[in-house]
């Protein structure tokens, strides 16, 4: 990556914001819930480090990542508590997670099946922290089915090579006003809930928007805090924001040329402006 040290235009990052938006998340959470602040992608480009500290002073309870790299840089630069790998973490790598004490996202049986036999042939002792991944109607990572999830649940905890620290699901549509689809995941993911007589510590369904409007539904104990921390309205401008966000960036340029143009006169690639 190049630097533009000589440039005018610079991205001011506004740390009081991410923890005046943290703590009012947690005003309207019930008591004893908890915030896993959001931070794959360097920090959605505010910083990987200095956000996450920022944040676990805020009182988020852990942080959540993108790729297993970043929360190796997290767990470098002195970051002690929970990190979760929200992808999915190539099982032969795995173990560098369980050094690392960095919990990871497992969606398959198969996943952990393989990373036992691995545990087994290379001697690893420290048992890999796993959140499984629920397939709700996001069409993403997770389980799609109860019985595949419970057996995974009994994979998991019949082997020492692996911690149950928690569960979670994820939402196409909490931003939107036609809550239809996000009712018809909220009955899916309670089933799989329903269906584990001992839930595991960390249980989590709501990401930003359903932290802001969906309180009543949260059926879990940790809300993961994504753009919402950095002050933006996940909705747009469907929705109104229940929370006082204040925006963490602020882009500070100048301008770098004024040129006159007479009417008819045409701009750019594909002529795309016309005076």
């Amino acid at each position: 990556m190049i630097s533009g040290r000589l440039r005018d235009t610079k991205l001011i990052v506004n740390l009081g914001a991410i923890r005046h938006n943290i703590q009012e998340q947690q005003k309207q959470l019930a008591p004893n819930s908890k915030i896993f602040a959001v931070v794959k992608a360097n920090a959605y480009g505010n910083g990987l480090v200095p956000v996450a500290q920022t944040a676990i002073g805020a009182g988020a309870a852990g942080t959540c990542v993108a790729i297993l790299d970043e929360a190796l840089e997290l767990r470098d630069n002195g970051i002690t508590k929970l990190i979760l790998v929200l992808g999915i973490t190539p099982v032969e790598n795995a173990h560098v997670a369980a050094e690392a004490g960095v919990s990871l996202t497992v969606g398959s049986l198969d996943w952990l099946e393989d990373y036992h036999q691995l545990a087994i042939a290379n001697h690893w002792t420290k048992p890999l922290k796993v959140h499984l991944g629920i397939d709700s109607g996001m069409g993403r990572i997770g389980f799609t089915t109860v019985e595949n999830f419970n057996e995974a649940v009994e994979f998991v905890r019949e082997h020492r090579e692996f911690e149950f620290e928690g569960m979670f699901t994820h939402f196409a549509t909490a931003d939107s006003a036609d809550e239809s689809y996000f009712n018809k995941q909220v009955n899916r993911w309670e089933q799989f809930v329903n269906s584990l007589n001992e839930l595991p510590p960390f249980v989590h369904m709501a990401n930003s928007a359903t932290g802001m409007w969906h309180q009543e539904k949260i059926t879990a104990n940790t809300v993961r805090m994504g753009i919402s921390m950095y002050g933006q309205n996940p909705s747009g401008r469907e929705l109104a924001a229940t929370l006082d966000l204040k925006p963490v960036e602020q882009l500070v340029t100048s301008i770098s040329f004024v040129k006159k143009l007479k009417a008819g006169e045409s701009v750019s690639y594909g002529a795309t402006y016309t005076a």
